[in-house]
């Protein structure tokens, strides 16, 4: 009987550890996602940059 009692009382217990694991999952999943679009963004930034100032002047008008 005491271990029933003993299992009830942990019920609430593993309902709000698992709730907690839940939103560490998909604030982890957020966070994940916004720094990778963060970085794309970067890295299309940094590319268009490069291709501006670097490739630009390599190109004769006929490659165009």
């Amino acid at each position: 009987m005491l271990r029933a009692v003993a299992r009830r009382e942990r019920r609430p217990l593993w309902g709000t550890l698992t709730l907690i694991i839940v939103i560490a999952i998909g604030v982890s999943l957020y966070a994940a996602h916004s720094s990778r679009a963060n970085l794309m963004r970067r890295a299309e930034t940094d590319a268009r940059l490069v291709v501006q100032t670097k490739l630009a002047p390599m190109l004769q008008p006929r490659d165009l």
